[in-house]
């Protein structure tokens, strides 16, 4: 019962009519979190991107499904698959991005997303926060919602290159604070975005990068 697949042979029934059996296994994974990957590190000091990405792959092998990411992680570039929605707690968990220039959040996929998150960028020396991939197929059902982001140089846009369209998204309840670049920036064909409360503040940037949200008739 103690090894690593010792869960699997403790049973486990919910109560209420119609309730079925399963083993403690089965319940337990019902909840993914990255911290349970090699290489997390809940304290910040090391990045857990590996960690991360790993435990985002394998909700996209289980199809839609929540990857938890706890309070206090470090991270790379994360790209986010088809079905996968990386989730803070309702608190917002707060996550601080890695030195470099990258997109923290790469949405290459439909019906996912990124939810209740407090990111600090300012480590990093360029790249956005938020980008969807561009291609040969629409980006359907996005939803970027409940986010703080510190010291973005970059808050959204797309990838810049293909020839797809990304529809049906919204972005709700997003504030990117001591922001130090453009806002929304979107240069390829899309369809029915939403921004709902998606609110920059640009205190002390420099005047050329006021911009808070640039739309690019080229890719229209």
């Amino acid at each position: 019962i103690s090894s690593a697949s010792g869960s699997a042979e403790i049973g486990f029934q919910q109560s209420g009519t119609g309730a079925v059996a399963a083993t403690v296994q089965n319940k337990a994974r019902q909840i993914l979190s990255a911290a349970d990957f090699t290489g997390f590190d809940a304290t910040g000091i090391s990045a857990s991107t590996t960690a991360i990405q790993n435990a985002i792959n394998e909700g996209a092998a289980r199809g839609r499904c929540d990857v938890l990411i706890p309070n206090g992680a470090k991270t790379g570039a994360l790209t986010i698959p088809t079905g996968v929605t990386l989730i803070g707690p309702d608190s917002r968990a707060a996550i601080v991005a890695d030195a470099g220039s990258y997109t923290t959040f790469t949405i290459s996929g439909s019906d996912c997303g990124v939810k209740n998150l407090q990111v600090e960028e300012l480590a990093k020396s360029g790249g956005g926060t938020f980008a969807i991939v561009c291609g040969t197929t629409g980006k359907d059902r996005l939803n970027v919602e409940n986010i703080v982001t510190f010291n973005s140089r970059l808050l959204l846009s797309d990838s810049g290159t293909g020839n797809g369209v990304h529809t049906t998204s919204k972005f709700k309840n997003i504030q990117a604070k001591a922001h130090r670049g453009p806002g929304v920036a979107f240069t390829r064909a899309f369809a029915f975005i939403e921004l709902d409360h998606v609110i920059t503040d640009y205190v002390g940037v420099s005047a050329s990068d006021f911009t808070a949200f640039s739309f690019s008739g080229a890719g229209l």
